[in-house]
Order: C-alpha cells, then sequence, then structure tokens
C-alpha cells in the first residue's frame, strides 16, 4: 500500500500506466546500462510509511534516468553523493 502514483499532469497513475513505465525503465536500464539510484534505508524494519508501504519510485526514476546528463563512474565519490541526495530529498 502506498500514496498515489502521480505525473506531471498531477493525476494518479492507473495500474496499466504504472506497469508502462516500469517496463520502459528496465528497458532503458538494459539498452544503456544504467542504473537506478540506490536509495539506503527502504528496508528498515522501524520505518513507519504514511500509506503503510514503502514508496514506488519508478516514474521518478524513469524520468531521472531518461533526463540525465551524466553517468559517474560506479564506486566513485560522485556516484556515492548522488544516491545520498536521492536518499534524502
Amino acid at each position: 500500500m502506498q500514496g498515489p502514483l502521480v505525473t506531471g499532469s498531477g493525476a494518479a497513475l492507473t495500474k496499466e500506466e504504472l506497469e508502462a513505465v516500469k517496463v520502459e525503465l528496465e528497458a532503458i536500464k538494459k539498452t544503456h546500462g544504467l542504473k537506478e539510484p540506490v536509495r539506503s534505508f527502504m528496508d528498515e524494519p522501524e520505518i513507519k510509511w504514511r500509506f503503510g508501504g514503502k514508496p514506488d519510485y519508478s516514474v521518478t526514476n524513469l524520468m531521472y534516468l531518461k533526463q540525465r546528463s551524466v553517468v559517474h563512474a560506479e564506486g566513485s565519490l560522485e556516484q556515492v553523493v548522488e544516491n545520498l541526495v536521492k536518499t534524502v530529498s
């Protein structure tokens, strides 16, 4: 259970739209060798989520990977900072 997923229009996504986003996200990752940002602490048992479960970042990750301009080297300080920012923002 989670809150409503919305696009830039503010309209909630249907299950079919969310599935299409996930398919496109996987295709972009596979085609371009990209990885989704690591959001630390999402699975901590003591977290009480507002809507009963952790958020689904599929829409956010898709837009991020489509619009990013730099891909930092695996394990670089830049990548660590990028993941940290994605975790707390």
